[in-house]
């Protein structure tokens, strides 16, 4: 490919990134990869990994307070930002987040002092669906399980079912989450009075393993 030695081995460490099989080995990778960014930052306008928007979804924190500056405004007062979070965070990791979004342009500050939310709706794209929302849904399970043990039980709604379904099941199954999510989002939208900011976590995954039928090849 006419590389050079450093353009070789950055490409290697591109390639086993998107193979990696562990969470922690494409964190590892990814780390790597974003300090080869910073270096070549300067020298190429080319942003070989969107490593802000990466950023935004490997900590729940900042889309929960994305959500509470919709809700409830914000005009710079970070200890009660830290403490509306929930479980609550650091001032540094508040002012981090809303640092964070700004730069993004997922929030803007208005001639008041206040800041407010640039779109109603934000999706992922294509660039960010790997690692970073991979550690966006295990952190999700992890405040799961802190509600779980932490809160009363009417102030959250944990629900399960095991179920026996064939593939084809499977994939009607997934179109009626999907359906059924972007209905819970358009409710939100609609939503001319939160007053509290709520994470839905929707979790289908094989307990079994897939055997061939006796007296039929697979």
């Amino acid at each position: 490919m006419g590389l050079s030695p450093d353009e070789s081995a950055h490409f290697k460490d591109l390639v086993d990134f998107n193979q990696a099989k562990t969470f922690s080995e494409r964190e590892r990778l990814y780390l790597k990869l974003r300090k080869q960014y910073v270096r070549r930052k300067a020298a190429s306008p080319t942003r070989l990994i969107p490593h802000e928007q990466f950023e935004f979804y490997s900590e729940w924190r900042h889309s929960a307070i994305r959500s509470l500056i919709n809700s409830y405004g914000f005009s710079g007062d970070y200890q009660w930002l830290s403490q509306a979070v929930y479980p609550a965070i650091s001032v540094a990791k508040a002012r981090k987040s809303v640092a964070l979004m700004e730069k993004l342009g997922l929030i803007a500050k208005d001639g008041s002092g206040s800041y407010h939310l640039t779109d109603a709706n934000i999706s992922t794209g294509d660039e960010v669906r790997g690692g970073a929302l991979l550690r966006f849904y295990r952190s999700g399970m992890d405040l799961m399980r802190n509600a779980l043990e932490k809160l009363h039980v009417d102030k959250r709604n944990i629900q399960g079912l095991t179920m026996g379904i064939s593939e084809d099941t499977y994939k009607k199954v997934v179109d009626r989450i999907i359906g059924f999510r972007q209905e819970i989002a358009d409710l939100a939208g609609q939503d001319s009075g939160p007053d509290r900011v709520y994470q839905l976590n929707f979790h289908l995954f094989p307990l079994s393993c897939v055997k061939k039928k006796r007296g039929k090849k697979s």
